[in-house]
């Protein structure tokens, strides 16, 4: 098949997804991309994935300072800019005799808006729920000014919210298919815009089995926002008896600094040894999965939750807040242990499985066999390549 696949991603997750489906292909298809310059390429170049990578030049407008009403029409001119970019994406690759496209993520909208264009049959992959449906739940932290500056532009907010909900809208109808990463985003896809979605999950590599000496942490790892839990996890731990408490190190590629002072103190006030790794090469990432004595996991109904796969393919168990796509991926009690939302209880979970030495190897060897059989690349990729092939069979069939 001829792909063309269209992103504007950041870092983190969806970015990672992404490279692992390309790099599974490329060998029996060819793939071209449609990216922006925006997107992230720190880690991950597109280049690795695809036969050819078109760029398009898009910058936001550099907000004003103390520039108030303003920027909020900066935001609005700055979307239009998108959506017209988009469009000519759209057009290319109409122009470009593709069997299928697949729509990945824009930082700025989630879904890029090419749907009012393209023509050429599409499959949208949706990393996470509506957009305003999951910052309205767990917004970012704020200092005092910054939150009396947000009530000052929330009309704006509201009026600029309405249009990304129009665009997501438009993305999940006017897609030939809908694909999410797991149960729990095709649910809420489903509540919001009555649109069935199959789910495909992405994969995760699984390292060699070479031994690591384990030390004496537990790990986590996301963006440092309210929305991941760290703030749970700094509570629980400091739930845990002195003796027998483990650091807590979490790797991050970013973090609000709001947020991040608030877990500083908490740990500080607790007795809970926190440090944060900004930015880890993903070989320094496996070396801190492999060296973690457990990977604990607080997010708030996060959609999928690669870390947790990650770690389990490193033969690290999971103690998990039973919340989102965590309940899809760590089997309780042969994987690792899903907890309610608790810190006490997840404390004394956590705390009995670390004494517990035969249980804790056992947990991890049962990880890496579960991640193996049903989350390797190979595996997962396969699935997301049939719905590809089967919407780009369907127009042929209607020629």
């Amino acid at each position: 098949m001829r792909i063309a696949v269209v992103h504007n991603q950041p870092s983190g997750g969806a970015r990672r997804a992404l490279h692992g489906f390309g790099r599974q292909w490329r060998a029996r298809h060819s793939i071209d991309v449609y990216t922006l310059a925006t997107a992230d390429d720190t880690w991950l170049d597109d280049a690795e994935i695809a036969d050819a990578v078109y760029r398009s030049p898009f910058r936001p407008r550099r907000p004003i300072r103390l520039g108030l009403y303003l920027n909020d029409a900066a935001r609005v001119r700055d979307l239009r800019d998108l959506v017209r970019v988009y469009g000519d994406i759209a057009r290319r690759i109409d122009g470009g005799a593709y069997d299928v496209v697949l729509v990945d993520v824009c930082q700025f909208t989630l879904v890029p808006p090419v749907f009012s264009t393209l023509a050429t049959p599409s499959v949208v992959y949706v990393h996470n729920g509506p957009a305003r449906l999951e910052a309205g739940t767990w917004a970012s932290a704020r200092t005092p000014w910054a939150r009396l500056r947000a009530g000052w532009h929330a009309p704006f907010e509201r009026a600029y919210d309405r249009r990304l909900s129009a665009l997501q809208a438009n993305a999940a109808r006017g897609a030939t298919r809908v694909v999410a990463n797991s149960v729990h985003t095709a649910g809420r896809v489903r509540a919001a815009y009555g649109v069935e979605a199959d789910v495909c999950p992405p994969g995760v590599e699984v390292p060699s089995c070479a031994a690591e000496a384990r030390e004496n942490y537990v790990l986590s790892v996301g963006e440092i926002e309210p929305r991941k839990g760290f703030g749970f996890l700094v509570d629980a731990l400091g739930e845990v008896p002195a003796p027998s408490r483990p650091a807590l190190r979490i790797a991050a590629h970013r973090a609000n600094p709001v947020e991040h002072e608030r877990i500083c103190v908490a740990a500080r006030a607790r007795g809970v040894d926190v440090e944060v790794v900004f930015d880890p090469s993903q070989p320094a990432l496996t070396a801190l999965y492999r060296r973690a004595r457990a990977f604990v996991h607080g997010a708030h109904h996060e959609a999928l939750g690669l870390a947790p796969l990650e770690a389990m393919a490193c033969a690290t168990p999971v103690v998990a807040v039973a919340e989102g796509g965590v309940t899809e991926t760590v089997v309780d009690g042969e994987t690792g242990i899903l907890t309610p939302r608790v810190p006490a209880v997840f404390a004394a979970q956590l705390d009995s499985l670390l004494r517990d030495r035969v249980r804790l190897a056992a947990y991890g060897e049962a990880a890496r066999r579960h991640v193996e059989r049903a989350w390797s690349w190979p595996v997962r990729a396969a699935a997301l390549e049939q719905v590809l092939t089967n919407v780009a069979q369907s127009r042929l069939a209607r020629r």
